[in-house]
């Protein structure tokens, strides 16, 4: 199994970012991703088209995070983007339809479907129900600090 912060692209860790809104959001995340050339320029709209069918929101004990996601292209390479945000940016909530939840923390994941995703997905749902973890990401001076805290002994 790959850890986590084996998956987050160089170039892929935005720190204090500002966004108006999840769409503006969502599309820097997919240019830093496409910059780090793990995925192609379409890859930030069917994030976006995702997003508006499927939202990703999840409040947490350790925080409030929201985790867009597509099918990549044939081709691409497997990876995540992590923003941690100015200030939080509303995403519709993942379990409660029509609400919505201020995530101060993103992860996007360009992984292909399947067993691997699934794993992703739940080792980032794990890592953000860890108080611990999560502040160790907030207070982060740094992309080396973010990618410390996704060790799995980071806990």
């Amino acid at each position: 199994m790959t850890e986590l912060k084996d998956l987050v692209a160089e170039d892929a860790i935005l720190l204090d970012i500002e966004a108006s809104d999840d769409r503006s959001l969502i599309a820097v995340m997919a240019d830093a991703l496409v910059g780090a050339g793990v995925v192609g320029t379409g890859y930030g709209k069917r994030c976006i088209d995702r997003e508006g069918t499927d939202p990703t929101g999840l409040e947490t004990i350790g925080g409030n995070i929201a985790i867009p996601h597509a099918e990549p292209d044939e081709g691409d390479t497997p990876a995540i983007a992590i923003a941690r945000l100015a200030a939080p940016v509303s995403f519709g909530a993942m379990a409660e339809p029509g609400e919505t939840v201020d995530a101060a923390i993103v992860f996007m994941l360009a992984l292909p479907g399947g067993e691997a995703h699934l794993d992703a997905l739940g080792r980032v749902v794990e890592l953000a129900q860890d108080p611990v973890r999560m502040s160790t990401i907030m207070e982060a001076r740094d992309p080396a600090g973010v990618r410390a805290a996704l060790s799995e002994e980071a806990t």
